[in-house]
């Protein structure tokens, strides 16, 4: 496959439910959209009808909760990602990306937890050749997320809240060219902290939609 392109991205927040971020322009049919929502407080989290699950982790109060969400665009796909969440009165945030050149499917996962830093993704081993990483960290309070390590691109570093109610949220991604295990950190402060990561390959299954 070729190497993925990121096309756009769009970040959002809200202190409740439901959580959402606008594209600048509608996807274009094909392309593979990958949605990250986090929330600082205990709440579940739901990702919008048609979408597909990665990985899904609620809060428990001591980290944050987070959950990775993607699909495949079709004809005349909204601008807006919508996803709603119990958790409220506190900081809760989205960031939304359109690749292109795969549609992907989820080939591995995996996750860290941390009160000190640096935040990380946890190790995700793939055995594709050819794999998107897509990482999000979300964190309780703290500094901005700064120095992602692995080759690992910043796409999103935003807050959410305000005061004791402040959530830092964080996004990253690298295409990788071989088999193996691979993982980012950031510096973050100390506050409980969650990461994910995500590998995508393409989808042969199917022809793209045209």
């Amino acid at each position: 496959m070729p190497d993925p392109v990121l096309v756009q991205k769009a970040t959002g927040g809200n202190t409740g439910s439901p959580v959402s971020a606008v594209f600048p322009a509608p996807p274009l049919p094909g392309n593979l959209l990958v949605a990250i929502c986090a929330v600082r407080t205990a709440g579940s989290i739901t990702g919008p009808a048609g979408w597909s699950v990665a990985i899904n982790q609620d809060s428990d109060g001591t980290y944050p909760g987070q959950a990775i969400f993607y699909k495949v665009a079709g004809i005349a796909e909204p601008q807006t990602v919508v996803f709603t969440t119990t958790a409220s009165g506190t900081g809760n945030g989205i960031q939304v990306y359109e690749y292109s050149g795969l549609t992907g499917v989820v080939d591995a996962v995996a996750s860290a937890t941390g009160a000190v830093s640096p935040a990380g993704s946890g190790n995700v081993v793939t055995a594709a050749a050819k794999a998107l990483l897509v990482a999000g960290l979300a964190s309780q309070a703290g500094t901005l997320f700064s120095a992602w390590t692995n080759s690992f691109v910043e796409q999103a570093n935003f807050t959410g809240g305000a005061g004791g109610a402040l959530t830092r949220f964080g996004g990253a991604d690298r295409t990788v060219t071989a088999p193996g295990t691979y993982s980012t950190q950031a510096v973050a402060g100390a506050n409980g902290w969650r990461g994910q990561i995500v590998a995508f390959v393409a989808d042969t299954s199917s022809p793209p939609i045209p």
